[in-house]
């Protein structure tokens, strides 16, 4: 618990327009190796926040900033995704959360078939998931008016442990559920299972040190996970920051891009 609360007082602070200037010209070093990140992955950063934007402005009426809510360089890895194969067919969320990645994802991909799966609401509030987000039934309604606009998204109710059974194939995964052991080291061996060649996955929030663990949000299981398999000879994956603003260098954590390899 003490895990979250520092995670969210150090994004606060990184929020404050004072704080953040002091920061800022720190983050050029971030900002040149996130770029050269992209690159050696074929995508253009630039590029892609302009095609972001867009659909950020049309949705939300917002350009891109790592300041606002759960925004962050997930969504340019999806524009630079979108800007390289514009035409996937199948795409996979795991962790609908209110629905905002749904929606972006359903306006860059408008002819890919998009299926977003999340736990029903009652195991939810039996489990005090998303607890900070359940005050007003915000994220329910959130989640519904997203969700509403999104002609090509499908909405599961269901674990996400239920797709070792799962036969279906995807060209991008998106694995944005619990954080720790055992479902995320479940949700990546069957996202692994179920990407098409030359097909995309990525991994939200990953950790190489947190002080304490827990299974839903600050753990190094993601990484550890990832290592394994790729040690294994299954993947190839890279690790690029999840935001460069220095401010958020006290507790760091990166989004992987992981493909898999094919012998």
């Amino acid at each position: 618990m003490f895990g979250k609360f520092l995670e969210k007082l150090i994004t606060k602070i990184g929020r404050n327009k004072s704080v953040k200037r002091l920061f800022l010209s720190a983050s050029g070093e971030n900002l040149l190796a996130q770029n050269n990140a992209y690159f050696q992955n074929g995508f253009n950063r630039e590029l892609a926040i302009s095609t972001l934007n867009k659909t950020l402005n049309k949705i939300y009426g917002k350009n891109y900033s790592e300041d606002l809510g759960m925004w962050s360089e997930h969504l340019i890895l999806f524009a630079a995704i979108k800007n390289q194969a514009p035409d996937l067919s199948r795409i996979l969320e795991i962790g609908t959360f209110d629905g905002q990645t749904s929606r972006i994802l359903s306006d860059l991909f408008p002819n890919s078939e998009i299926t977003t799966i999340d736990l029903p609401l009652q195991s939810v509030k039996h489990k005090n998931i998303y607890k900070y987000a359940q005050r007003d039934n915000y994220m329910e309604n959130f989640r519904s008016e997203n969700l509403s606009k999104c002609s090509n998204v499908t909405f599961v109710e269901k674990t996400s442990l239920a797709l070792i059974n799962h036969t279906g194939s995807y060209d991008l995964i998106w694995i944005d559920g619990a954080h720790g052991y055992p479902i995320v080291a479940i949700d990546i061996a069957n996202s692994i299972r179920m990407c098409n060649p030359n097909g995309f996955i990525l991994c939200d929030d990953v950790y190489k040190f947190t002080r304490s663990n827990d299974s839903e949000y600050m753990s190094t299981a993601t990484y550890e996970t990832l290592l394994e398999f790729q040690h294994s000879g299954f993947i190839e994956f890279q690790l690029i920051l999840k935001r460069i603003n220095k401010i958020y260098s006290f507790n760091k954590k990166y989004v992987g891009i992981i493909k898999k390899v094919f012998n």
